[in-house]
């Protein structure tokens, strides 16, 4: 599982913006997982909270909170490739 390292800055507006891109990831993840859960059905309730979180990450906002420095269609790649990962290790230990 990915471990969060927060670095505080001084800036309280700098904190917030870290603190909206780390809570968007974490709600990414936990839909993300929902609709792994949903065992054959489709969870549409899920899946929308995944592509809304998809779309913030590719913003013109989430660029702006993150002064450019993370890529959103590359964090989403990484995102996917964690819970995938994640998945198929829990799913082969069930074996």
């Amino acid at each position: 599982m990915m471990v969060e390292k927060v670095c505080y800055s001084e800036d309280p507006y700098e904190n917030l913006a870290r603190a909206i891109v780390l809570q968007a990831a974490r709600d990414w993840r936990t839909a993300y997982r929902a609709t792994k859960h949903a065992q054959g059905t489709y969870s549409r309730e899920a899946w929308s909270r995944v592509y809304n979180c998809e779309s913030f990450f590719r913003s013109e906002w989430f660029r702006t909170l993150t002064n450019d420095n993370i890529d959103g269609i590359k964090l989403i790649k990484r995102l996917r490739k964690e819970e995938d990962e994640r998945w198929t290790k829990k799913q082969k230990s069930k074996r």
